[in-house]
């Protein structure tokens, strides 16, 4: 079996560090597109408030901010999922072995 270990000196399993590192990813993939959603979801209100105050120009700006974090969060979800389905197609870890002294 090939063991990795980290730079504070725990050993994982290939297995395990593929888990860890896969959990840890899509947990930030996930934060991110919630950030850019809440992003996207806050330019709308804003530009909802600047509508009822006759304010034109910061309406059309704050549409254009949401549309484009809207944008951003709708390709990472894309991407995340397309990247998903070719991990499961194509399985290959990527890693490099390093043997414990």
């Amino acid at each position: 079996m090939i063991w990795f270990r980290c730079h504070v000196g725990q050993a994982y399993s290939s297995g395990s560090l593929l888990s860890l590192q896969a959990g840890d990813i899509e947990k930030g993939l996930w934060l991110a597109i919630r950030a850019l959603e809440e992003k996207a979801d806050l330019a709308r209100r804003m530009a909802f408030q600047a509508r009822q105050q006759n304010r034109m120009l910061s309406e059309v700006q704050f549409l254009e901010r949401a549309q484009e974090a809207q944008s951003h969060a709708d390709m990472a979800v894309a991407t995340f999922n397309g990247a998903e389905a070719s991990q499961k197609a194509f399985p290959e870890s990527g890693f490099e072995p390093l043997p414990l002294p």
